[in-house]
């Protein structure tokens, strides 16, 4: 009789739960406003951010997506030049990350070189760089950013359990580049911007995020229904196509590098139509763009062989961040303080194109946090491609084709990051550190799985 009593009761409280939760958001609003004087925004901000965080707590994927599906729109949220709103968002979801594993004891933290030792010292070298930094308030921002960033690959690689809830982030991160190249075309046909950008302020780094979709789109293409693989094809074509309308010839070169390493590794089934669907787009893509855009293709090389352009400026950039590490080689300049030293060292007051960058992800590293902090940074790759390596090795060798597959995807990602990192300041995006997180989730995700299989070689201990 209790037990119904409990029953029928909390059935009346989930009916009124609605009513109870928009009479306290009113109430809440109105003494925000006249009791605690807080301008009508700053209370709506202070309950998305406590909703969002009771959702995380209740839901932990879904925060997690959340967060997730707003990096592509990171540039046009800033609330002023150093903060934005997924940086608040971020410290939002690791608080309530925190929570669940206290009080649920849910997460185990993974016992990987990567997340126990690689990213800790990486950090530390951040923190040493303080010693030589002349602009100590940069090295606060910047060990806010790694701190952060540290917090996205632990909260990824420990909310990771299943193929599952990848597939589903893979999903979010299309949806969400989908969006932005939506609000590109709108832009570029108003005649905002002439080259489509999306939610980024930067063509190239558009480039990399509409490449890095292209793997994510092969592997989930095959794991789809009737209404996920038209959606996948259009996806695929949308990203090519707004890749060309980029005009980034570093794009192009992801592009092409995704692709190819995609054709060959991750498509492992539907090869004929996938392969066909590929060739319709390259067809297309020939026919539509104009001769303009294949001559500024055709420069890459060039540029790279004689130093042309923009290219002969990121030479430049490059001997200017060897000369900070060739004078600050143990603790660099200190983080975040390049573009403090940049006119020193290059005896350039200010650029009419460009911002001062050292336009090399390792040598910028180097440069800020020295050699011990470039080489680390070096070891993330090579710990997260060890990782990858170790999943992928147990999944094979037990049948698991999803993990398999999925450590063949970031595999993709991962090695289209490094080719960039190369040539480009991409040692902060943030897709690059979701990606180092899910190398460690997979390595968890293989043992994980593997382990009934082991029970069942070993016996039951309860049956012995």
């Amino acid at each position: 009789m209790n037990s119904l009593q409990e029953a029928l009761s909390a059935r009346q409280l989930r009916r009124h739960l609605p009513v109870l939760a928009l009479l306290g958001i009113i109430t809440y609003l109105l003494a925000a406003q006249f009791v605690l004087g807080l301008p009508v925004v700053y209370s709506v901000v202070l309950l998305l951010l406590a909703a969002f965080g009771v959702l995380f707590f209740l839901k932990p994927l879904w925060g997690y997506c959340a967060l997730v599906g707003i990096f592509s729109a990171e540039f046009i949220l800033a609330l002023n030049a150093v903060f934005t709103l997924t940086k608040l968002l971020g410290a939002v979801v690791f608080f309530s990350w925190a929570l669940e594993a206290v009080f649920r004891r849910s997460y185990k933290l993974p016992r990987t070189p990567l997340l126990l030792v690689v990213v800790p010292l990486f950090i530390a070298t951040a923190l040493l760089s303080s010693f030589a930094a002349e602009n100590i308030d940069m090295v606060g921002v910047r060990l806010t950013t790694l701190l952060q960033l540290a917090a996205l690959v632990l909260i990824t690689g420990t909310i990771m359990k299943d193929p599952v809830q990848v597939q589903r982030v893979m999903w979010v991160i299309l949806l969400s580049t989908f969006v932005s190249v939506a609000y590109g075309i709108l832009r570029v046909r108003a005649g905002a911007q002439s080259e489509l950008l999306g939610f980024a302020v930067d063509r190239n780094r558009f480039g990399v995020i509409l490449a890095l979709c292209i793997p994510l789109g092969f592997y989930l293409y095959p794991r789809s229904g009737r209404l996920g693989r038209p959606v996948l094809l259009g996806l695929i074509g949308l990203f090519v196509l707004a890749e060309a309308l980029t005009y980034s010839r570093g794009g192009f070169l992801a592009m092409l590098l995704t692709l190819t390493l995609s054709v060959l590794f991750v498509m492992r089934s539907h090869r004929l139509r996938l392969g066909l669907w590929i060739l319709l787009l390259l067809i297309g893509l020939g026919v539509v763009m104009p001769a303009d855009y294949w001559a500024r293709m055709g420069t890459i090389l060039p540029a790279v062989r004689e130093g042309q352009d923009t290219v002969g400026q990121r030479y430049r950039f490059w001997q200017i961040s060897l000369k900070m590490i060739r004078d600050h080689p143990l603790i660099g300049v200190g983080a975040g303080n390049y573009v403090h030293q940049f006119s020193r060292y290059s005896g350039i007051v200010s650029l009419a194109h460009g911002v001062q960058v050292s336009h090399n992800a390792f040598l910028a590293v180097a440069a800020e946090q020295g050699i011990p902090g470039g080489v680390l940074f070096a070891a993330l790759f090579v710990t997260a491609f060890v990782s990858l390596r170790r999943g992928y090795r147990r999944a094979r060798h037990r049948g698991d084709d999803d993990v398999a597959d999925l450590t063949i995807c970031f595999a993709v990602v991962l090695l289209m990051f490094l080719s960039h990192c190369l040539k480009g300041n991409y040692e902060h995006a943030k897709y690059l550190w979701v990606t180092l997180g899910i190398a460690v989730a997979l390595e968890q995700m293989s043992v994980r799985r593997a382990l009934p299989e082991a029970v069942g070689q070993e016996g039951d201990p309860q049956e012995a």
